[in-house]
């Protein structure tokens, strides 16, 4: 059994950085990964191994309770499909970035004050989230152009090929 916040976290806290992410608690951090990488397993389109995962409910050990812990069915997902479910959930945060109003608005409304350009900012975000996309698309692209032992291929139609 393979967790998220074993596999698959590590690998894209390593990679986004954010201010938003100092004030909020590990749970609101691991929700807000859950749901991008949900959507990061729905945008994969034809994965050589099974994404199919399910929740599971931890004992309370403890006295605080513990979250539910995400988790593949399949041991088989390997680090050629966790970069590309890490290269779509870094594009997918950029594009949470990006349609986040709040992240443009002007901090201060006095005219003797200079800021950084909104209009800027938003196009090098906007650039960033086309880039991820970008990157994450040609790893997919990638992906399919090997099989399951590495070795180049162009795929077969039928199992009997």
């Amino acid at each position: 059994m393979q967790y998220w916040d074993e596999v698959l976290f590590p690998h894209i806290l390593a990679t986004i950085r954010g201010e938003r992410y100092l004030i909020m608690t590990e749970a609101q951090i691991n929700e807000e990964l859950v749901n991008l990488i949900k959507r990061a397993i729905a945008t994969f389109k034809f994965p050589n191994v099974s994404l199919a995962y399910d929740k599971e409910a931890q004992a309370d050990i403890e006295e605080e309770p513990q979250p539910d812990r995400y988790y593949f069915n399949s041991d088989e997902v390997g680090y050629r499909e966790i970069d590309i479910l890490v290269a779509w959930t870094k594009a997918f945060w950029a594009e949470m970035i990006v349609s986040n109003a709040d992240n443009f608005t002007n901090l201060y409304f006095d005219s003797n004050i200079k800021t950084f350009s909104p209009g800027n900012t938003l196009n090098n975000y906007q650039k960033m989230w086309e880039s991820y996309t970008k990157l994450a698309r040609e790893l997919e692209r990638d992906y399919y152009r090997v099989d399951t032992n590495g070795k180049p291929t162009f795929g077969s139609i039928t199992e009997d090929e």
